[in-house]
């Protein structure tokens, strides 16, 4: 017996359409990569200093392939200035140990 591919699609939609557990697994599943897409926008909003919110709205308009934007860059003496105010706060704490 010959199958077409059409014959084969009908075969598996069949069996997926009437496969319960398989069906609970594909939605347990989905549900989880949904969970891990707000993960990974979260992630990029703390790397780029965007909001999540609008990272996940940029990907559902435009797709995968919307880029984030970076926001402006602190210059060398903002870092600096950070990083010194942050060792004070450090060291002031260990003072009080």
């Amino acid at each position: 017996m010959k199958f077409t591919k059409s014959d084969i699609k009908r075969i598996i939609l069949e069996d997926i359409e009437t496969n319960e557990a398989l069906l609970d697994a594909i939605d347990s599943l989905s549900s989880k990569i949904e969970d891990l897409d707000i993960s990974i926008d979260y992630l990029s909003a703390a790397v780029t200093g965007e909001d999540p919110i609008s990272i996940g709205s940029a990907q559902r308009a435009l797709g995968r392939g919307a880029v984030p934007h970076m926001r402006v860059k602190p210059s060398a003496k903002e870092l600096e200035e950070a990083i010194r105010e942050e060792l004070e706060t450090i060291l002031s704490e260990e003072e009080y140990r």
